[in-house]
């Protein structure tokens, strides 16, 4: 058993937080010295060539035109395919390394393949469809991705990768009110190049990742496929635990016989597969048009969880489980034997002895989709833009969520989700190029449904058989809930020039949404024995419109200095009660709003060898959505999404890249999010009665107070990467990397600090990691090796946690984090 510990040496949050400070005073230093060299400049004279050396200069398409990065009047980090490759950023989780005030992981091992994502102290990180609308807007090749399970995505063959930071509503609309990421394909060339990329290291890690570009008619027909394939074993060990623990078993039957150990399977392995195909097509300078399939087969076992706490002191019904069913069947109950904390063990079985029922150790994701993007130069300055795409995916997976093998509660989930999405997209330009201007309609239409079974053994003798629970028929039930929602937008945004210097931006966006689920649990074996609180077949709908807008000035101060202020809007969806119990907790609830107030600084100096981009904001957050405890129509509790108050967040962001001398490029960002609750109405935390409470409320358990901040945010983030390109001989180069980044400590729940009879609080601690990379390349660019290393200094630590202490189960597991990982790349280039 691998008994790994935090390091001494890891920095506590106060350093975190002084390191980020320092950091940010010598970015500060530098916007200084650039502020000082613009106001030397009393006129925006013709940007310059570049000069050796220079910072690459990026171009965006973050306001539906292509603009330099640097002129873009948003908060954005826009990340090049050899950034990404610097990095050695192959996921989209890992994008949140090298972005400030972004956050990104894994949800908890009971949510699947979901991508916690949160910006701006905004965000989302359950998967059910009836409650999970994502805080941030996914785009692939411009195709909005509307769910937050199966976002967990690898990065394969991109051309660029795009952060908005802030509410995007007027051009990308709801659920993007943290912001948008856009993933950038690379486009059909036609030139014959190609690469192909093996990768291995430790956890028996295998990958291949390749792509070729053709003319199937030159500069007329082209066609690019990329495909990758990555594998890699498990790093949580499934012990049998009476292999293990013989003294402590009772009479649990042993599994594991003959092998030599007591293991009896892994969590957290890999087993991932995708391919793309594009299609582009330009019969003339004024028509082009791109068709993308793309398949993704996510095979992978079921994700890493160890137990942090069994404890039936916390839950009467596990304590009546124990006392009825384990005690006398096995001669032990359920307890603390079976915490793992600070290891990569667990003793999940993914069997149920009280039933009979084994279900698979599983986490995956399957799905396909098409796309075609038209462009079309209709007159001069003015294009239209069509964007059809259909995706469809589904997957499954499960959580023995006891830790053991007593079978006292576990899940098994499957996802089925279609979508159809248009949008048109028309632009030009007007009044001697003065406007810039862009409108277009979008359609959405999705389909979800989520089967599968749910069984919490311990709770079927807690609650009696008559009405409104009947015992066993809602606690040990199949799921098969359909979800549906169609989304109609229109929108403008216009960018008039009233200088060279001087730009205003406007715009703003309508949006309807219709919305139905259907509650539909049911046990088989159990007949229930009154027809008006059936509870299949139950439905709920509503539906909302809202207004987003968006005004904003920007100031070019020199053709390297630009300054911007700005006021956005944005909203997330509404939604109902993804976990009821009976019909009668089948609940409804409102959209989320913010107002987002921002200024920032973009600027260049040394001939562009010093970028520094900077931005202040304040958002008012409002109709704030958290799981908070109800009761039904008789009375009977249950816990639910609901609109409980506001809040505000401010903060700010730096970014500052650099290439000093030849061959040394640094890179530094550093972002606080600070999040302040303003109202909690008569929803407050049962921590702050008594203590500044509104007149009224009521003492609310697992509520939070005004001193918590909301689950996923880091109040501090930040990273610093440098390399440096050395000559090898007269035919190559080798360039060594490192990058660190930090960010302060990452709450679980809404009442951040809460822990039950003394018991861990859910927290990501504020911790530091350390990667590096060694690339050695020939001078035409076609051969590299790269050597590389995650984690370097091992830190152990929960990315993600299932706390069920205060729903009446005792328990709370956590998904620990990678531990240090290498791997040695090997690439080919065809040219």
């Amino acid at each position: 058993m691998n008994n790994m510990r935090p390091l001494s040496g890891d920095p506590s949050e106060s350093q975190i937080a002084s390191r980020m400070t320092a950091l940010a005073a010598c970015v500060g230093l530098a916007l200084a010295v650039g502020a000082a060299q613009a106001q030397r400049v009393t006129a925006a004279p013709a940007a310059s060539e570049p000069s050796p050396g220079a910072l690459e200069e990026i171009v965006v398409t973050a306001e539906y035109r292509s603009e330099k990065l640097q002129q873009t009047p948003l908060a954005i980090t826009a990340l090049t395919a050899a950034a990404l490759a610097d990095r050695n950023i192959t996921s989209l989780v890992d994008v949140s390394n090298a972005a400030p005030n972004v956050t990104m992981f894994e949800a908890n091992a009971a949510f699947g393949k979901t991508n916690a994502a949160f910006i701006r102290g905004i965000g989302q990180g359950d998967f059910n469809f009836a409650s999970a609308e994502p805080g941030v807007g996914i785009y692939i090749d411009d195709v909005y991705f509307s769910t937050t399970f199966g976002s967990m995505f690898d990065l394969l063959d991109l051309n660029q990768v795009e952060v908005l930071r802030g509410p995007q509503g007027t051009l990308f609309g709801k659920n993007s009110i943290g912001g948008a990421i856009r993933m950038i394909s690379k486009k059909p060339q036609g030139d014959d190049t190609g690469y192909i990329e093996v990768t291995g290291g430790n956890f028996s890690r295998r990958e291949v990742r390749a792509a070729f570009d053709v003319a199937l008619i030159k500069d007329v027909l082209m066609l690019r496929v990329s495909g990758m394939s990555k594998q890699r074993d498990g790093y949580v060990d499934r012990l049998d635990y009476a292999c293990a623990h013989p003294a402590t078993a009772g009479t649990l039957p042993v599994q594991q016989i003959g092998q030599g150990n007591c293991s009896i399977g892994k969590e957290g392995g890999v087993d991932v597969k995708g391919a793309r195909a594009q299609l582009r097509w330009v019969p003339s300078s004024a028509f082009e048009d791109n068709l993308t399939a793309d398949v993704y087969d996510d095979s992978s076992e079921a994700a890493a969880e160890v137990m942090l706490v069994a404890n039936p002191a916390l839950a009467p019904a596990l304590a009546g489980f124990n006392a009825s069913t384990l005690v006398p069947k096995y001669g032990i109950p359920y307890d603390s034997r079976f915490v793992t904390a600070g290891t990569y063990t667990t003793y999940s079985t993914f069997f149920d002895p009280n039933t009979g029922t084994a279900y698979p150790a599983v986490n995956t994701v399957h799905s396909w989709g098409v796309s075609n993007v038209a462009d079309w130069t209709i007159v001069d300055n003015v294009h239209l833009k069509s964007i059809t795409s259909q995706r469809e995916y589904w997957g499954d997976f499960s959580d023995d969520q006891d830790n053991s093998p007593m079978g006292v509660a576990w899940a098994y989930n499957l996802l089925d989700h279609r979508q159809f999405t248009q949008e048109l997209q028309l632009t030009g330009k007007a009044f001697d190029d003065k406007l810039d201007w862009a409108t277009g309609l979008f359609y959405f239409h999705g389909y979800s449904l989520n089967r599968g079974h749910i069984n919490l053994n311990f709770l079927a003798g807690f609650f009696p058989p008559g009405p409104p629970f009947f015992g066993q028929p809602v606690l040990n039930f199949n799921q098969n809930d359909p979800a549906k929602t169609e989304d109609k937008a229109a929108f403008a945004q216009t960018t008039y020039a009233f200088t060279d210097q001087l730009h205003l931006t406007t715009g703003v966006r309508f949006t309807k949404e219709n919305k139905s689920y259907t509650f539909n649990h049911y046990n088989p074996l159990i007949a229930i024995p009154n027809p008006a609180l059936d509870l299949r077949n139950v439905g709920k709908s509503t539906s909302y419109s809202h207004v987003d807008w968006k005004v904003g000035l920007d100031y070019q101060w020199t053709p390297d200095f630009m300054t911007y202020v700005s006021a956005t809007t944005g909203f997330r969806g509404g939604g109902f009660n993804p976990r009821p119990f009976t019909n009668l907790q089948l609940t409804s609830f409102k959209p989320e709003k913010t107002t987002s107030f921002e200024i920032g600084e973009k600027s260049e100096f040394f001939d562009h060898k010093v970028r520094a981009n900077a931005a202040l904001y304040f958002s008012q957050y409002r109709q704030v959505v958290i799981t908070s405890q109800k009761v039904d129509a008789t009375g009977a509790p249950f816990t639910a999404p609901q609109n409980v108050g506001s809040a505000d967040i401010k903060g700010f962001e730096l970014e500052l890249e650099a290439n000093p001398v030849a061959g040394l490029q640094l890179s530094a960002t550093v972002g606080l999010t600070d999040f302040k609750w303003k109202s909690l109405g008569t929803s407050v935390g049962c921590q702050d009665l008594g203590a500044g409470a509104d007149p009224g409320a009521n003492c609310i358990s697992g509520n939070p107070g005004y001193g918590d901040i909301s689950p996923g945010i880091s109040k501090w983030k930040g990273n610093v990467g440098a390399q440096y390109e050395m000559p090898v001989g007269a035919d190559s180069t080798l360039t060594p990397r490192v990058d660190f980044s930090a960010q302060t400590k990452r709450f679980n729940n809404n009442w951040n600090n809460y822990a039950p009879a003394g018991g861990p609080v859910a927290v990501t601690p504020g911790l530091g990691l350390l990667s590096a990379r060694l690339t050695w390349e020939n001078k035409v660019h076609a051969w590299s090796v790269a050597a590389f290393g995650t984690n370097l200094t091992n830190r152990y630590f929960y990315q993600s946690f299932l706390d069920l202490r205060a729903f009446g189960e005792g328990q709370m597991s956590a998904q620990p984090a990678e531990p240090r990982e290498w791997g040695i790349t090997f690439r080919k280039n065809f040219q």
